[in-house]
């Protein structure tokens, strides 16, 4: 996740540049984020850039610029691409759809603890009174994140609300019929390649806050 997180930065605000350095960028930081080795994120990256593409910028030229960009970014990745098919299919990491049930994610009930870090007694196993996974029931961030939210919202583009809301039901993966449609609908190898975790996908936003919107 560290390692991949700048790359985020740079896919989002690729999308904003002329074309030529929009190619160049997307591509660089598409296959570095490749190349990070966590493909959840990865594949987050892929999904935001796209929204972000479609949502926010003029159509004209975007969808060969796009092709363009996936294109070189897969040539970038491609030796270590085929590393690491060869490892996943000698590994047990092929089986972890037997135990990831649905593709995982948060419970909404965690929403609870952004505001009260212990409200299911996560710090002390023998209390513990959630039903999900302890590591999925903590989403703590503090009184001044809801607060500077409600102070700001209107000055949100409704492109990027539109955005954040569709990342927050990505978010409850299985918790939510949305969430076990998607996953349901991946080919088989998609879903015993990779947990999707996505429950990530709202990091796009976390990270991206302060993104500029013009290049």
């Amino acid at each position: 996740m560290i390692l991949a997180s700048p790359w985020l930065v740079l896919s989002w605000y690729a999308v904003f540049c002329q074309s030529r350095t929009r190619i160049l960028l997307l591509s660089l930081s598409l296959a570095c984020c490749l190349l990070a080795g966590f493909p959840p994120f990865f594949f987050v990256i892929v999904i935001s850039t796209l929204l972000l593409a479609l949502t926010a910028v003029p159509r004209r030229g975007l969808t060969l610029d796009l092709a363009a960009a996936a294109a070189l970014a897969a040539l970038l990745s491609l030796a270590q691409l085929g590393i690491s098919l060869e490892r996943l299919h000698e590994s047990i990491a092929k089986y972890r759809t037997d135990w990831i049930g649905l593709g995982g994610g948060i419970s909404p009930d965690a929403f609870l603890t952004t505001l009260l870090p212990n409200y299911f007694q996560t710090f002390d196993e023998q209390h513990f009174t959630g039903h999900a996974d302890p590591t999925q029931l903590y989403l703590f961030l503090g009184w001044s994140v809801p607060g500077s939210i409600a102070f700001g919202i209107r000055a949100i583009p409704r492109w990027l609300l539109a955005l954040s809301l569709l990342l927050t039901v990505l978010m409850f993966g299985e918790w939510s019929p949305v969430g076990r449609l998607l996953f349901s609908t991946l080919p088989p190898f998609f879903q015993s390649a990779t947990d999707w975790y996505p429950y990530r996908a709202p990091f796009t936003l976390a990270i991206n806050s302060r993104l500029p919107l013009r290049a």
